[in-house]
């Protein structure tokens, strides 16, 4: 019996892994295949399948909510004879979303990711009746039309067809149609935009750097190397991330009092002014400062939401200075994957299946509701985040978050509290996550609830007390004296350049040291001898501010009696505590946790420092 290994065989392939990953409790025995037909044989079908709200049976859950649309799989307990078992489906093809439902729009923008920058204009499509069709503005080469087969072998769960028409049509265009408001990026020859060859040129690069290392990055055990991305991105000295995107923030000059590198979300177009006004410099002013690599900008969203002409004179001046949207998604989930494994695991399906099911039969054994209650949510959020995974690939830095430690965290705290901080809490970790990645201390924006939202989250990704409660509030073990500031008035060019020296070094040297986890007894010393410096240079006290630094730090070789530990390692701790008391021994638990506990513990991650401004410093000075 031979295999067709068309979209279908793909999309069966998908349903099978989604099954497993959501409804992980099903004893399943692998995917069959006979006579067109795809079968999931299961141990029992009698079975409740999980989050039912509408009390469906599993096969009809699965037909509406699990499988992809129109495919011929179906559950089954015994297979038909003559039925063959299919292998599973590699981690490769699992990260490429290989069988993902696409709309017309969506294949459009994957395909032009694969697409080379001077391939034609095309647009390529099925029409009943006709087949799959070509339209290309002119003849293609042999190389050209090799090209593009090329493409179409790799793109998400499509494989080539056998037979392409192939039309000519001078007014061809492949532009995205999608009207609606929308956080997907749009690939640069999709865009409708007029943009400078050099922005053109810099947002190809982004997408073909997502083209080359999204897959090595996600299916590889070996954190990211610097070295395989823009290396010239690496902070010199201490470094702070501003979320403009949010919000205006202080004036620019405070930052770049104590950072050698001040990191900026940029904000959309339409705040644009505004966010220049709250930062008190001008356009030409930030781009300058952006030239003499004080200042870098990260562009997490679409090329569309931003002010166009301020980017195209941006990658003129200092093209490495920015950051766009796939890059930053890269980073954050390296170092993402480095604070919690469990978060874009490099683990097989039928490994997070059997985990997940351990996971919910562990919470069955537990008499401690609020213990039964944390674990359930654990495992029902991790099936969620494994199962979204196509956000990131569409979304670029705008897909982290909803899949990141911020919603773990979330659904964590709920199952303890019944309090839902789902939307604070995720729209808080975009930043927190982003300054993580770039190993920048946090000086959050917004209003207070937000920044302390932002605060919070921050010291709860960096490391909490063994003794955590599980609700959404931390305390800083860390904290330094005042810092003081230049606020205003200073021009803010002379301030980026001029404003320099051997205790100005020392400090920036002591930020990077507290959040590399080594407490500095000369801390008072060089804070001491800094705000001496910015005395000098600003005698006036009213144009000076006053900030503090704080975190929490994780203990240096943690073990179960360290007082501040990593939030996985305390989750970890606290499933292996749970085995102990319910009785149970589950082998599949314990070998995944100790293989995801070593690699915790191969490194420390920096701490993600949050820096606030004190409310009064008249007596400071």
């Amino acid at each position: 019996m031979s295999i067709k290994f068309d979209s279908i065989y793909y999309c069966a392939h998908w349903s099978y892994d989604r099954f497993r990953i959501l409804q992980p409790h099903i004893v399943t025995n692998g995917l069959w295949y006979f006579n067109n037909f795809y079968y999931i044989k299961c141990k029992d079908l009698s079975v409740e399948p999980l989050n039912n709200i509408d009390s469906l049976s599993l096969e009809d859950f699965f037909k509406t909510t699990v499988r992809a649309m129109a495919t011929p799989i179906f559950l089954v307990e015994q297979v038909p004879s003559g039925a063959i078992r299919l292998d599973d489906r590699p981690l490769q093809e699992a990260v490429q979303v290989v069988g993902e439902m696409l709309n017309q729009n969506d294949f459009d923008d994957q395909i032009a990711l694969l697409i080379p920058p001077d391939f034609p204009n095309y647009r390529f499509y099925f029409q009943q009746g006709e087949g799959w069709i070509l339209e290309v503005e002119r003849t293609l080469t042999d190389s050209e039309y090799d090209c593009f087969i090329y493409s179409l072998d790799r793109l998400q769960g499509f494989t080539r067809p056998d037979h392409i028409k192939l039309l000519l049509n001078s007014h061809i265009h492949s532009k995205n149609i999608n009207t609606e408001p929308s956080l997907d990026l749009i690939p640069s020859r999709r865009s409708s935009m007029n943009v400078s060859s050099e922005l053109k040129k810099q947002w190809e690069f982004d997408e073909q750097l997502w083209v080359d290392q999204s897959v090595p990055i996600l299916t590889s055990d070996d954190y990211i190397e610097e070295e395989a991305l823009p290396a010239k991105w690496k902070q010199n000295g201490s470094s702070c991330l501003l979320d403009l995107s949010i919000s205006g923030a202080h004036d620019i000059r405070n930052y770049l009092t104590m950072y050698q590198t001040v990191n900026i979300v940029a904000p959309p177009s339409l705040d644009h002014a505004s966010v220049l006004s709250s930062l008190g410099i001008s356009e030409k002013e930030l781009i300058e400062l952006v030239r003499l690599n004080r200042v870098k900008i990260l562009f997490p969203q679409d090329i569309d939401h931003y002010e166009q002409k301020f980017l195209e004179e941006l990658v003129e001046s200092a093209p490495h200075n920015l950051m766009f949207s796939r890059q930053l998604a890269l980073r954050t989930i390296a170092d993402s994957r480095r604070r919690n494994p469990l978060l874009y695991p490099t683990l097989e399906t039928e490994e997070k299946q059997r985990l997940l099911s351990a996971l919910h039969g562990l919470a069955l054994k537990l008499n401690d509701p609020k213990s039964q209650s944390w674990v359930r949510a654990l495992a029902i959020k991790l099936s969620e985040i494994w199962d979204a995974n196509t956000l990131v690939a569409f979304r670029g830095a705008m897909g982290t978050a909803p899949t990141g430690y911020g919603a773990v965290i979330a659904a964590i705290i709920d199952s303890q509290t019944g309090k839902d901080y789902s939307f604070e809490i995720i729209t808080a970790s975009y930043a927190v996550e982003w300054a993580g990645a770039l190993k920048s201390t946090l000086c959050p924006t917004g209003d207070k609830a937000h920044i302390r939202n932002s605060e919070t989250l921050a010291n709860i990704y960096s490391g909490v007390n063994n003794e955590w409660n599980m609700e959404f509030m931390s305390t800083p073990n860390i904290a330094t004296e005042a810092i003081l500031t230049i606020a205003n008035s200073v021009p803010v060019l002379e301030l980026a350049t001029a404003f320099k020296g051997a205790d100005i070094a020392r400090f920036h040297m002591l930020i990077q040291r507290i959040s590399k986890h080594q407490h500095s007894e000369e801390q008072k010393q060089i804070i001491d001898a800094f705000n001496n410096t910015v005395k000098s240079f600003e005698r006036n006290k009213n144009r000076v501010n006053a900030w503090d630094i704080r975190g929490v730090l994780v203990d240096i070789g943690t073990s179960l009696t360290s007082t501040t530990i990593p939030l996985a390692g305390l989750l970890l701790n606290c499933i292996e505590k749970a085995l102990e008391h319910s009785g149970g021994n589950s082998k599949v638990i314990g070998n995944i946790l100790d293989k995801t506990q070593a690699k915790l513990y191969q490194t420390t991650p920096e701490a993600i420092l949050v820096s606030r401004m004190r409310d009064n410093i008249k007596q400071l000075l």
